[in-house]
């Protein structure tokens, strides 16, 4: 099932008025028509029993009690089905309740037919790209992998998380602690900033590499790689976004392996996405440190990939959970967001004026404001990489 428009949608609403009613909405976007439509609860307990795969709109009048009460009795078996819940009574509290059940995203009734369509259509790229690694089962881990060289990538799902902020930063932690080889490796093709993070402007970038089409050496490479002041390498993204294109996976692969035969350390700096790049290098590192933040919508999305690497037999052991902004009062607790990924948070990197700042002048918080506790948190970080 390599296309998302091959994934059945399935209707579960209380009447014909609200199933004619949605469908309609559905109507004017010409590939999402409803495979499969009832006005019995039950029938989600049906998919459910039958493993179906699919995205199921459920709502908009049925008891959230009686629909909690199908879910965590199905729990283990939410695996390839997305549940998109319809309410009357929108709520952050029942927002929360729902992701904590393995609900994909809740939208209040009535609603605008765009943002069904763009959570369905969300909803679809992730169990269409779940489906197929699965099946392909790309992450099965390389049992060649070189352990002189440790791994790290710096990953997250939502866009400004800070990862960037992130992946600069233990860079220059890892350096400064151990006095070893650290390069960093800006693979967000399309949008990389670590370079202007370490206010350093690349002569090169791995698009000039990816154009070269002879075999490339390790003293060649290092002509590519810029250093900053702080000893950190840094292989940065392309300037032009238009330039991503033509780095494949090839070129991303060749690099890394070439880069770990010189390095102690290797830092990834990803996209916000399991792009091909990000799954293929997955099964190559240490660890996986993956940033959310403190909204709904951030740890919604950590669920999400947290179950999509649980699928995919990625070790939790290898995953370390951090929290960007932890102190922003928003309504939800460390402890509600544990409950909800059903695992403990590592480490805390809360909000702060001197971020803005030192990000500003390209300057690193553990090197500008190393007495932080933002400094110090990301060194804790550092060190549980080391241990």
């Amino acid at each position: 099932m390599k296309n998302p428009k091959d994934i059945p949608l399935f209707l579960i609403s209380t009447s014909d008025k609200y199933i004619d009613s949605i469908n309609s909405s559905l109507t004017k976007f010409t590939y999402l028509k409803i495979s499969y439509a009832s006005s019995t609860l039950s029938d989600l307990e049906m998919l459910l029993v039958r493993k179906k795969l699919g995205i199921v709109i459920v709502g908009p009048l049925f008891d959230f009690e009686d629909i909690e009460k199908i879910l965590r009795a199905y729990e283990c078996d939410l695996r390839f089905i997305m549940i998109i819940l319809l309410v009357k009574k929108f709520s952050d509290e029942l927002l929360k309740k729902a992701i904590k059940l393995g609900v994909f995203d809740v939208i209040q009734f009535p609603f605008e037919s765009k943002e069904l369509k763009e959570t369905i259509l969300k909803a679809e790229k992730i169990l269409a790209q779940l489906f197929n690694q699965v099946n392909e089962n790309k992450i099965s881990f390389d049992k060649n992998n070189d352990n002189s060289c440790k791994k790290i990538m710096v990953f997250g799902t939502k866009g400004g998380s800070g990862k960037s902020f992130l992946a600069t930063n233990l860079s220059l932690s890892l350096q400064k602690l151990t006095n070893k080889n650290v390069v960093l490796y800006d693979i967000h093709y399309d949008h990389g900033d670590a370079s202007i993070l370490l206010n350093i402007y690349p002569k090169h970038t791995i698009f000039d590499l990816a154009l070269i089409k002879d075999p490339i050496s390790s003293d060649f490479l290092d002509k590519f790689l810029i250093s900053h002041s702080s000893g950190v390498k840094v292989l940065p993204a392309p300037i032009d976004p238009s330039q991503a294109e033509l780095v494949n996976l090839q070129t991303t692969l060749k690099i890394f392996n070439l880069l770990s035969l010189n390095f102690n350390y290797i830092i990834i700096d990803s996209p916000s996405r399991f792009s091909e790049e990000v799954l293929a290098i997955l099964k190559r590192i240490d660890y996986l440190c993956f940033i959310a933040s403190m909204d709904t919508a951030s740890i919604k999305n950590l669920k999400i990939s947290l179950k999509l690497l649980e699928l995919l037999n990625y070790p939790p052991d290898k995953i370390i959970i951090i929290i960007n902004r932890s102190n922003s009062k928003v309504g939800i607790e460390v402890g509600e967001i544990e409950e909800i990924i059903g695992r403990k948070i590592n480490i805390f990197i809360p909000s702060s004026i001197i971020v803005p700042i030192s990000i500003n002048k390209g300057r690193p918080v553990v090197e500008s404001y190393s007495r932080s506790i933002i400094a110090k948190n990301i060194n804790k970080l550092a060190n549980i990489i080391l241990s």
